[in-house]
């Protein structure tokens, strides 16, 4: 990650992703990219050239130092480079799993294209449950390296 990326990113993320932003927080990603990246044990940037496109990144859960609990986020220039995003997605799942066991989270149950790479990847999802300041409905996932 490099400093300001997570400013720069936060205004042009995908709708699902702010969307999500607000049903988990309720803030905009303009508050709550910056801190979460810079608060986490691990972020990272993918870029296009030099262009931030996204971010992704994993945090040790307090309770349970084996479990990261991962995000990413990612602005609408992510389907340009969707077969790049997907070959590079289990390595980088690998990687993260290399200090964690147990890599988990919840997601906003209407972003269903998250859903499906999320099981391509081979997370289980478990059923929905309210969550955030209104009670929207989230997925909570989860993998763990046998």
């Amino acid at each position: 990650m490099r400093p300001g990326d997570a400013s720069y990113l936060a205004p042009r993320l995908r709708a699902a992703d702010r969307a999500e932003s607000f049903a988990a927080f309720g803030l905009p990603p303009e508050l709550t990219l910056p801190i979460g990246s810079a608060c986490a044990d691990v972020a990272f940037t993918m870029v296009s050239g030099q262009e931030p496109i996204g971010m992704f990144g994993a945090s040790s859960l307090p309770s349970a130092p084996s479990v990261g609990v991962v995000w990413l986020v990612a602005t609408p220039l992510l389907e340009r480079h969707a077969v790049a995003f997907l070959r590079g997605s289990r390595p980088w799942v690998e990687r993260l799993h290399l200090r964690w066991p147990t890599l988990a989270n919840r997601a906003d149950a209407r972003n269903t294209a998250h859903h499906r790479w999320l099981r391509w990847l081979g997370f289980t999802i478990f059923a929905e449950e309210p969550f955030g300041p209104q009670g929207l409905p989230f997925l909570s996932f989860a993998k763990v390296q046998l």
